[in-house]
């Protein structure tokens, strides 16, 4: 096992790397994975979950490893074992030499650089493209993303995550809390008697008007009595 690096295999938990696994090696960069493509060479593209995609790690000796392609068997080499910077990687059948061989070097959240045991140069993803078909050299470590691989276990049940709170599920639980209030307010005030709202009958006006009737027909009496004393005494 390679001593702390881990595989992010979407687990809760990260697991060290096992033998004959395959895996994904992706970078932290970009996200694509590197591919093996036809004719020997080794490029960056997005993740399709093809075979080429997918990459073992053989034990060499301690943290050392050969990273072998799945299709080929054929694994990651440094170009007619170049150690200088710019140096490219290809597909070489195995012959055990330095130049096939990696050291995994952990640089925390679940990193790692993947260093050559020859010339202690690390994996870069040419110019820190993120397009697909970048090519791969050996370069100084940097502390660049585009240095820095996430190897990945795609056969790995995904992690469960809690579910969210959704606005939905949020209007039910209100709903349901204000249902179980009690309706006192509401039955109360709906249980209120209009009468405030009633106009009440004008009884001011209505006796007004009886009074004033009544002095009319008492104006009416006086001024017909001297008439009718007037009519008698004519008799």
């Amino acid at each position: 096992m390679s001593e702390g690096v881990y595989v992010m295999n979407r687990k809760t938990e990260n697991t060290a790397i096992k033998m004959g696994v395959y895996y994904m090696i992706l970078s932290a960069r970009s996200g694509k994975a590197i591919t093996a493509c036809p004719n020997n060479r080794i490029e960056m593209h997005g993740v399709s979950g093809n075979d080429n995609q997918l990459w073992s790690f053989e034990q060499v000796e301690g943290n050392i490893w050969q990273i072998v392609s799945k299709p080929t068997k054929d694994v990651m080499d440094v170009i007619l074992s170049g150690s200088e910077n710019g140096a490219q990687i290809h597909l070489w059948e195995d012959v055990g030499a330095d130049n096939q061989k990696w050291i995994l070097e952990s640089v925390g959240d679940g990193l790692c650089k993947i260093v050559s045991e020859l010339s202690r140069r690390c994996l870069d993803v040419v110019g820190m493209s993120i397009e697909d078909g970048a090519g791969i050299q050996i370069w100084d470590y940097m502390g660049g993303d585009n240095q820095q691989w996430k190897i990945v276990d795609p056969a790995a049940p995904a992690v469960e995550k809690p579910a969210k709170k959704t606005a939905a599920s949020s209007a039910k639980k209100s709903a349901a809390k204000t249902a179980g209030k009690p309706a006192a307010k509401t039955a109360k005030t709906a249980s209120k008697p209009a009468a405030e709202k009633v106009v009440k009958p004008a009884k001011t006006q209505t006796k007004a008007a009886e009074s004033k009737a009544a002095k009319t027909a008492a104006k009416a009496v006086q001024k017909d009595a001297p008439k009718a004393d007037n009519e008698k005494k004519g008799e």
